[in-house]
């Protein structure tokens, strides 16, 4: 399949809707601002077309609650739960290496969820992407899949039912960079501050110099230790 993503999109267009499209290996895969993925067999690529029911404001939230929702599923794979953390706006970090990333994307009245999963093998093109099977995690994406649609659907159910902060507690718990400097690559400026977690709704928080600035989109960086702007 070329993206699971493009498949998705097309089916949600076609009326189709709480549905999932999986793939063995995409050979047209993206990413975000349609960035080129690189996507080898024996991982997990999904993307899930569903109607959420909560309010409209928390969908760009959406990639944030998967994210964790991600986290949860693994963490389940191992009495010892590998160290998992979030980087806003859509990775899950294994050791500070990518593990995954996600892509949400909004198509009339279907929002779609893209996963990729380093079950396996790390994409060519990144090299020091970090694998489960490198964490000695033998595991099918089958049941990747299975626990992450059932956490993610967990999560989306308490939201609809009025439940605003749990999912952002979940995110902040494992937020990789909180409390650090960072920078973030805006489409006209960078921005260097301190992050300062995410608000209601999902939106970066970064405290400069002028005062705390929310970013709805952009590209992070984790500023090392001992590094400075």
């Amino acid at each position: 399949m070329a993206s699971t993503q493009d498949e998705a999109r097309r089916l949600a267009r076609a009326g189709g809707c709480e549905l999932v499209v999986v793939a063995d290996e995409q050979t047209g895969g993206h990413g975000r601002r349609g960035r080129s993925w690189t996507s080898p067999p024996g991982n997990l690529y999904a993307t899930v077309v569903t109607a959420p029911r909560f309010a409209p404001a928390f969908v760009p939230a959406g990639s944030l609650i998967a994210a964790t929702a991600l986290c949860r599923a693994i963490e389940q794979l191992s009495p010892t739960p590998p160290p998992l953390s979030v980087k806003w706006p859509n990775d899950v970090l294994l050791d500070g290496r990518k593990l995954a990333g996600l892509l949400l994307e909004v198509a009339g009245e279907a929002v779609l969820i893209g996963c990729g999963v380093n079950l396996r093998a790390a994409p060519p093109a990144f090299p020091d992407a970090a694998t489960l099977a490198g964490r000695g995690l033998d595991v099918q994406a089958p049941v990747v899949l299975e626990r992450w649609l059932s956490a993610w659907r967990r999560a989306a159910a308490a939201l609809a039912e009025g439940d605003t902060a749990s999912w952002r507690d979940a995110w902040l718990a494992r937020a990789a960079g909180l409390n650090r400097p960072i920078r973030v690559t805006l489409p006209e400026r960078r921005l260097e501050g301190v992050h300062r977690g995410i608000d209601a709704y999902g939106a970066l928080r970064v405290e400069t110099a002028g005062g705390v600035e929310s970013v709805l989109a952009g590209d992070v960086e984790l500023v090392r230790l001992g590094e400075t702007f």
